[in-house]
């Protein structure tokens, strides 16, 4: 149970003034997703309105309404003083289910509402979004302010692991060539070797005709990788989460794998990018690469979730995805109103973390070619 200051579970919702008119009313409700609103002058809460209340107005005598025709006054409100309890006998008391909340001068500083409240006394307080990702150490849970799971190594490693399946595709198409090239007795691999013109030669058809083939490879790698089962769990744990569903595996395990705001699905489209954009070079490439990430990208989104970069988990894939959500859970009710700047909100998603172990790879991948001798333009 969560009985910590009201200030935890505050929500900053815009107030209005009594001169505003209903149409207003409506849109800032719906942007944000409350049925309720504080009417302010000079910063001090005069008033409340209520869907109910503009309702009441509705269809006639509505195009010149305004707040201040149809808002309570004087509505009971919640001092930043209180306690998570207290608010709820303040509500208890008046019946009302949003509280405005203000400070020792009486300024406003947001709303708390009833669902919240229940939510806090019965420790089922859950933030609204989770994002994460998967490594190969487990999964890796965040709200922006509050993180679980697999740490900074783990999302290391995730950046290395992508890295190494693009390098082992390439390197298996180049065996292929070399393979190919001794048992029919072509010359594939010279004319690879080749560096890019202006014009499209064949070396670029030639380089062009093998880019589904490397991705291929490289998906299939992903595929059967132990990313891919926590991948699958991750979203599960995120849908539950979101969804107000208990954390127990029989439920987890059923929900869907694939998942709307799939961060993974942004890092695959940059992988295609870079992978199209290597091989075919500049100009025309960079144009291609576009098209490809850009068109259709969220359909394309889905079905690689469902059936490339998830799998069926392991029990051990939902467990931790379940323990890291768990963990990230218990976080976040102990410090749900904690702000972050930028960048810490961008670490915590695991993206400098993983565009290094990217980085690591291709550095270290130039450094061997430089070792080597070889000029890599396939």
């Amino acid at each position: 149970m969560n009985n910590g200051p009201v200030t935890d579970i505050i929500r900053q919702v815009r107030f209005l003034s009594p001169e505003d008119g209903l149409d207003k009313v409506v849109g800032v409700m719906r942007a944000s997703q409350t049925h309720a609103l504080p009417v302010t002058r000079n910063g001090h809460v005069i008033g409340l309105v209520t869907e109910g209340d503009v309702l009441s107005r509705l269809p006639e005598d509505s195009a010149n309404a305004t707040v201040a025709d149809v808002m309570r006054y004087s509505p009971p409100c919640a001092g930043t003083f209180m306690s998570i309890s207290q608010a709820a006998d303040v509500m208890k008391i008046t019946g009302a289910d949003v509280l405005p909340v203000v400070d020792e001068l009486g300024s406003y500083r947001g709303v708390v509402v009833r669902s919240d409240i229940v939510a806090a006394l019965v420790g089922m307080l859950r933030p609204p979004m989770v994002a994460g990702m998967a490594t190969p150490l487990g999964v890796h849970l965040t709200t922006g302010a509050v993180s679980a799971g697999a740490g900074s190594l783990g999302l290391f490693l995730s950046g290395v692991a992508l890295m190494l399946m693009m390098e082992a595709s390439r390197a298996l198409v180049w065996l292929a060539v070399l393979v190919g090239d001794k048992l029919v007795g072509t010359h594939l691999a010279t004319l690879l070797l080749s560096p890019p013109v202006q014009m499209m030669s064949k070396a670029d058809a030639l380089r062009l005709m093998l880019i589904p083939l490397q991705l291929v490879l490289m998906l299939a790698f992903l595929r059967f990788s132990t990313i891919s089962g926590y991948h699958a769990a991750e979203h599960q744990v995120v849908h539950a989460i979101e969804a107000g569903e208990p954390l127990k595996p029989e439920i987890v395990a059923r929900l869907p794998r694939a998942h709307p705001r799939c961060g993974t699905n942004l890092m695959a489209a940059a992988t295609i990018f870079t992978v199209l954009v290597s091989q075919l070079g500049s100009g025309a490439g960079v144009v291609v690469a576009m098209l490809v990430v850009v068109v259709g990208w969220r359909t394309v989104g889905y079905y690689l979730q469902q059936y490339v970069t998830t799998k069926r988990p392991a029990q051990k894939h939902v467990l931790n995805g379940i323990k890291v959500g768990e963990q990230l859970l218990d976080r976040y009710r102990e410090q749900p109103n904690i702000k972050v700047d930028g960048f810490t909100r961008i670490w915590n998603m695991g993206i400098p973390q993983v565009a290094f172990g990217f980085a690591t790879v291709l550095v270290l991948d130039e450094l061997l070619m430089w070792l080597l001798h070889i000029d890599p333009w396939f």
